[in-house]
């Protein structure tokens, strides 16, 4: 309660989560900045251009480019988290701007890690989302599989999860953890299973 997005601030290191949707009708392509803060996740900010309201497909240079320069302006952006299969082009871009771009391959071994550890910042009350009609949205339609991994973040049901996507892309580099214990042993601490 009480947490609001980050309004500017160019000295909080913020970190972005992309989940890329072009298509016409498709999944939403979601943006979401998270920082780290006395040992917790927050929010900073979040947009979404929505599915189902693209009547053609999503044009980078016209919508995600703009708005990602200026976060650079406002924010202290220190990368960009993205799936690399989705567009290679983009990563270009930002890194013709000087935005720091983290390819998140879309397998097993990287993905269910990020969705362990998302969900275990749920869990232990390390993630700070503020109130906000597209986070209801998303978690109502989110579930986890389980996969030897970890946890694979998908869609259960209409409802859009690509929000949910993108913080797991970054929610787990944006975490202090403690500098002598490791995330998965942290998290095994905090849930009683070390």
């Amino acid at each position: 309660p009480g947490h609001r997005p980050l309004p500017p601030n160019k000295t909080v290191p913020v970190r972005i989560g992309l989940d890329l949707a072009t298509a016409a009708r498709g999944d939403d392509l979601a943006v979401v900045g998270v920082y780290g803060e006395g040992g917790r996740v927050k929010v900073a900010f979040h947009k979404l251009w929505k599915g189902a309201d693209r009547r053609e497909v999503t044009r980078f240079d016209a919508s995600l480019i703009p708005y990602l320069k200026a976060l650079q302006k406002d924010y202290l952006i220190t990368g960009v988290w993205y799936d690399p299969w989705q567009s290679v082009m983009l990563a270009q871009e930002l890194s013709r701007l000087g935005i720091r771009t983290v390819p998140v391959p879309q397998t097993q071994p990287e993905l269910g890690p990020r969705g362990l550890a998302l969900a275990n910042l749920i869990a232990t009350g390390l993630l700070v989302l503020y109130q906000h009609p597209d986070w209801r949205n998303a978690h109502s339609g989110a579930a986890a599989k389980e996969i030897p991994q970890g946890l694979h973040i998908k869609k259960s049901g209409r409802l859009k999860v690509d929000l949910i996507v993108a913080l797991s892309f970054v929610a787990m580099d944006a975490w202090a953890k403690p500098k002598d214990v490791g995330m998965m042993g942290w998290l095994q601490q905090e849930l009683g299973m070390a």
